[in-house]
């Protein structure tokens, strides 16, 4: 599991470079409503893509994780192509009433709508072939077709830049190169790996779909924790306010980066061996997060002040009161993938619907009253809400209490340390 999550570390560390050049280029040639635009197109394709899924890209996680024969690989890939094209026009259909009957997509100019359609289908086949690769075990393939993303994308960012000629519409079509490279990368892997064709298997895929089908309420619930106070901020406050606030994310969100490894890996590896204990795994990064709770409270407003303009100062700030939320968060969702891979799937999906209510309730609340801040206490107190409410249910599981589940294993580190270690030399 340790080489699982360290390449799953490798490739969240290539998103994360991608995602801070990005962060910096947009606001350093083009300023916060530039980098506002860009974060509530990403917010929308994020947000779109999870709640057509309806879970299935867990649930080619989990039987990838199973699939020992050639023909189950080729039957989940047989799957995957039947729901890209099964759920591909709910997705556009979304995009285009949300477009001309709300105004919630009001920012992005119709060069940007065009781009989201695009996106979306190819977008959902690559989040489902990434996920047969989880289930593979093959996190090496999943880092290289990420870098070949970023590689385009911040490649093609920096080629624009230096003639003066960059604009959001431009930079998100550069986005849009590295994901179909990085798709094409993906699917040619994975079908390479199934050895045939793919197939086909009508109960196969209800197999899948009733997986999914438990999964879906967590994931859409969990995707609209993170995403939707960017919609209340660029509804509330303007898009300008969101860039402001996005960059306060950035800063903190690389937190997350760890346990959205350590969570891949925990369903890979429990999926295929029950009796496995994800204490294993939650006491070591409680260790780490006590470490790194000082340090990131310090370098991750310094770093805001030092890289960014006047007009991101408020930024800093508002990066202190999410770092609660943060760690509350990367801890909580390593639990919830234990939970899903002892087929809990309601229990973390009841933890991400009450987090969600209280993100919705909170950001109604707080961010008229107190804009920027009151997004973010709201953020922190519903990471909080979830984190306490799985990790109770997940000690529940593993006939623990929730103190034994998350006591800090400093020896763990140590452990850790010599083993890197031993590889370097």
């Amino acid at each position: 599991m340790l080489k699982s999550s360290l390449l799953a570390a490798m490739e969240n560390a290539a998103l994360l470079a991608g995602k801070v050049l990005a962060i910096l280029l947009f606001t350093w040639l083009s300023g916060a409503t530039a980098q506002g635009t860009f974060t509530l197109f990403l917010a929308s394709y994020s947000v779109l893509t999870v709640a057509v899924l309806f879970g299935f890209d867990t649930g080619n996680n989990y039987f990838g994780a199973r699939a020992r024969k050639p023909v189950q690989r080729a039957a989940l890939i047989g799957s995957t192509v039947a729901l890209t094209l099964l759920v591909a026009p709910i997705a556009i259909g979304i995009i285009f009433s949300l477009r001309h009957f709300t105004g919630l997509l009001d920012p992005l100019s119709e060069t940007l709508m065009i781009v989201l359609w695009v996106d979306l289908p190819i977008g959902l086949f690559g989040l489902l072939c990434g996920a047969i690769l989880f289930g593979r075990d093959r996190f090496g393939v999943r880092f290289i077709g990420t870098a070949l993303h970023n590689v385009i994308f911040v490649g093609g960012l920096i080629a624009t830049a230096t003639t003066g000629e960059l604009t959001v519409e431009v930079g998100l079509m550069w986005w849009s190169a590295g994901l179909i490279g990085c798709t094409v990368y993906w699917f040619v892997y994975v079908l390479n790996d199934a050895g045939q064709l793919p197939i086909f298997h009508l109960r196969f895929f209800r197999r899948q779909c009733r997986y999914g089908f438990k999964a879906y309420p967590y994931f859409v619930m969990n995707a609209a924790n993170f995403r939707l106070d960017n919609f209340f901020i660029s509804g509330y406050l303007g898009v300008t306010a969101l860039g402001v606030y996005s960059v306060a994310v950035a800063a903190v969100e690389v937190i997350l980066y760890l346990p959205r490894s350590l969570a891949n890996a925990t369903l890979t590896h429990h999926a295929g061996d029950q009796e496995r204990s994800v204490t294993r795994v939650l006491q070591p990064l409680s260790a780490v997060s006590l470490i790194l709770f000082p340090v990131f409270l310090i370098a991750a407003p310094l770093a805001i002040l030092i890289f960014f303009s006047d007009e991101f100062t408020q930024a800093a700030w508002i990066s202190i009161l999410l770092l609660p939320g943060i760690f509350a968060m990367a801890i909580g969702v390593v639990g919830s993938y234990a939970l899903f891979a002892r087929s809990e799937n309601g229990a973390a999906s009841a933890a991400a619907g009450y987090a969600v209510v209280l993100t919705v309730v909170l950001n109604l609340l707080l961010v008229p009253l107190l804009g920027l801040p009151g997004a973010a206490l709201a953020t922190t107190l519903s990471y909080s809400a979830f984190c306490f409410i799985v990790l109770r249910k997940t000690a529940a599981v593993e006939g623990s209490s929730f103190g034994q589940l998350v006591h800090p294993d400093w020896s763990a580190i140590t452990r850790l340390t010599r083993r890197l270690t031993a590889r370097s030399n």
